[in-house]
């Protein structure tokens, strides 16, 4: 089954972030600077995650991969993400 994706990065360094830039504009549409959207199978997936896990540094790099599933589902469901773990914001209280 094809699956949509959302991919986004943040790259700390120049020479990486330029590779990161090639590797994913090969698989995916830009939607915004470090935004794509792509179209593929589970299979294509891990492929294109195992290339950028070549490219990137764990430590000071980030990848996030959000699974939108179908054209048909609305739900949000998986998010994977690669090195620096994505933290969502925490809306707090609002004085009005």
């Amino acid at each position: 089954m094809i699956s949509r994706y959302f991919i986004s990065y943040d790259i700390a360094d120049e020479d990486r972030l330029r590779k990161v830039h090639a590797v994913v504009k090969a698989s995916a549409e830009r939607v915004q600077y470090s935004v794509y959207e792509a179209l593929m199978t589970e299979k294509e997936r891990v492929l294109l995650e195992e290339r950028l896990k070549r490219v990137i540094n764990q430590k000071e790099d980030q990848v996030i991969f959000l699974d939108l599933g179908s054209a048909q589902r609305t739900e949000l469901p998986e998010l994977t993400t690669l090195g620096l773990v994505y933290c969502p914001q925490v809306r707090g209280s609002i004085v009005l």
